[in-house]
């Protein structure tokens, strides 16, 4: 169609009328059906505003319709290969939200992980440590830390299920700082060694077993004793010592495992010296048997079924320094404190008598309480003043006395016969022997009250008599049912 050049003149860019007999523009055609030999049509963007379309032969392809290969790779041809689809069940859809909506911005000072944590779990730890801290919750306890220094952390050791026949293992109290944590050991009730002990006589009022400090035990069989060796397992019956058809009734071992006391029926007590394998003096100061014997250093005390308890110097040989007079019935107990300022004796008249022979020959304290024989007897070795006994059949407590008052302290009901009494100065805590119905060894814990932390059992009659060796890691027990046993305590 031509145009003026007047109208033409002002125009930079010259102005192209539609020409009617020409096709319609892509836009304003209708659309129309799609050809069922081709495939659907792919979307794919370009740098122009115009989108532009591309129709492609259907063909079968591994990859997901819609979505256009990457140049250079080759569609894999398994029929079974798809796009990974992660099943719902296995992602935690609530907790990511929760950890979405809970987020603080980036920007944000002071941001805290805790935020981030499970409130359910924050009340659980908070409960946790109001029952383990008694109400207090200190600042880091149960919380994750590089220690720079493994000295300053409790130590654990886990050896076994609490209660089970091999092993219990129970709790000691261990401070650190401001906290306390839970120290536990393994406490063994299977016996080490079984020893027969035949014609042992199965009376509670004797004391015929003794550890010594060079480890030997010696043990009383009617007339004869006889020495087992630790360290070489070695048996000896002593030779020359005690009298035909008399029985013998108490032993103790002098402090420093050399000599041995032996106490016999008759009232006479004779020495024995291991290192010569000798007897070398026999003393008379009773006229009933002799039950008990006990040494500090070279003072040797003697109890016996006269009622009476004898002091003797066996350096001298006027050996008798004076008799101990109080009690009504036989002195069946004997014990020194560990200083040996003064003596326990119990007897079967139900009481024991403090004694201190180097200043007055009247008891210091007597202490009543017991309703039975009291034959069981041992001092605390880190409280010197604390003394701790054991009833018998009739009573069956176990008692701990300060002896600077005379009070009793504690006192615990063991339901069976108290037939011996030790201190255990490693772990401090207190060993007791039995007689029926259980027959048994029970290692007690002090703190706060007596309370029990296992039972040994293996005999199949009472418990008469108990020893500890020299590093206190063993206990031998002798038992009516004629055999001893040692074990690890």
């Amino acid at each position: 169609m031509a145009t003026s050049s007047s109208h033409l003149s002002g125009l930079t860019h010259p102005r192209v009328l539609p020409d009617s007999s020409a096709p319609d523009q892509r836009w304003k055609r209708l659309p129309t059906k799609p050809r069922t030999d081709t495939a659907p049509l792919n979307l794919s963007q370009s740098s122009s505003k115009t989108p532009s379309y591309s129709r492609t032969r259907k063909t079968k392809s591994a990859h997901t319709p819609g979505v256009t290969p990457r140049p250079g790779v080759t569609p894999s041809s398994s029929v079974n290969s798809c796009r990974f689809i992660p099943k719902r069940n296995t992602i935690q859809n609530e907790y990511g939200s929760y950890l979405l909506l809970k987020q603080k911005p980036a920007n944000e000072e002071n941001e805290s992980d805790d935020e981030l944590k499970d409130p359910q779990d924050e009340v659980y730890r908070k409960s946790l440590l109001s029952i383990a801290c008694k109400g207090s919750v200190p600042r880091g306890v149960l919380s994750f830390h590089t220690p720079r220094n493994d000295d300053h952390l409790p130590q654990y050791v886990t050896s076994g299920p609490v209660g089970s026949s091999a092993s219990i293992s129970h709790s000691i109290t261990k401070r650190f700082g401001d906290l306390h944590f839970e120290e536990r050991r393994k406490i063994d009730t299977k016996t080490e060694k079984v020893l027969d002990a035949p014609d042992i006589v199965n009376d509670f009022y004797l004391n015929v077993l003794d550890w010594s400090k060079k480890n030997v035990v010696a043990v009383a069989l009617k007339e004869k004793v006889y020495l087992w060796y630790g360290e070489t397992q070695e048996v000896e019956q002593l030779q020359g010592i005690g009298y035909e058809g008399v029985m013998i009734t108490a032993l103790s071992w002098a402090e420093k495992g050399r000599f041995l006391a032996i106490g016999l029926d008759n009232g006479r007590i004779q020495l024995y010296d291991s290192d010569i394998n000798k007897k070398i003096r026999t003393m008379r100061a009773h006229t009933g048997r002799v039950s008990c014997l006990h040494w500090h250093l070279h003072l040797l005390a003697s109890g016996s079924k006269d009622c009476e308890v004898a002091i003797h110097d066996v350096r001298q040989g006027e050996h008798l320094l004076c008799k101990l007079l109080a009690h009504k019935m036989e002195v069946c107990g004997l014990r020194w404190s560990p200083d040996g300022s003064m003596l326990a004796s119990g007897s079967n008249d139900n009481t024991i008598c403090l004694w201190s022979p180097t200043v007055s020959h009247s008891p210091i304290h007597v202490l009543e309480g017991h309703i039975s024989a009291v034959k069981a007897m041992a001092w605390c070795p880190w409280k010197p003043l604390i003394l701790a006994t054991g009833g018998g059949s009739n009573d069956k407590c176990i008692k701990l006395w300060d002896t600077a008052t005379g009070e009793c302290i504690k006192t615990k009901c063991a339901k069976s016969t108290v037939t011996g009494i030790v201190w255990l100065a490693v772990h401090k805590e207190l060993i007791t022997s039995h007689g029926f119905p259980k027959n048994q060894v029970i290692i007690w814990k002090l703190e706060p009250e007596l309370t029990k932390l296992a039972e040994l059992s293996g005999h199949a009659d009472r418990i008469l008599h108990i020893s500890l060796n020299p590093d206190g890691s063993k206990l031998i027990t002798a038992s009516a049912d004629e055999t001893l046993r040692i074990w690890n305590v």
